[in-house]
């Protein structure tokens, strides 16, 4: 996804979003999103820049989108329909490790269509 923050656009690779949001202050239009709401926006957003003529490179720059949830096996459904999540992490999420960092790496360059990487680290 591509974001103009008035200084040039700014591109995700990664966007991890808890399904379960809590608020500290309603927000208007944001008043009752759920994670998968919030992820169902984000591919609406995704999916105006990519039919942009402005943004064609946006195509092959899609973010990966991981759903995490405290309760996984009542939200994963909802990521998976509702939000498209490419990826489910349970809480707590994965502590960071080399195989970690490659399972997500080849899980957003098949998400892009390219070469899977493959590290022996």
């Amino acid at each position: 996804i591509e974001v103009d923050l008035g200084r040039g656009c700014v591109n995700y690779d990664l966007i991890i979003v808890e399904e379960r949001l809590q608020r500290t202050s309603p927000i208007n239009e944001m008043e009752g999103m759920s994670g998968s709401d919030l992820l169902r926006v984000v591919n609406e957003m995704e999916a105006s820049a990519s039919s942009s003529s402005l943004s064609s490179s946006s195509r092959s720059r899609s973010s990966l989108k991981i759903g995490v949830s405290v309760s996984l096996e009542e939200d994963c459904e909802s990521l998976r329909n509702k939000g498209s999540a490419d990826v489910f992490w349970s809480k707590p999420p994965p502590k960071p490790s080399n195989g970690l960092r490659n399972q997500v790496m080849n899980a957003l360059l098949s998400k892009r269509g390219k070469s899977i990487f493959i590290c022996g680290c």
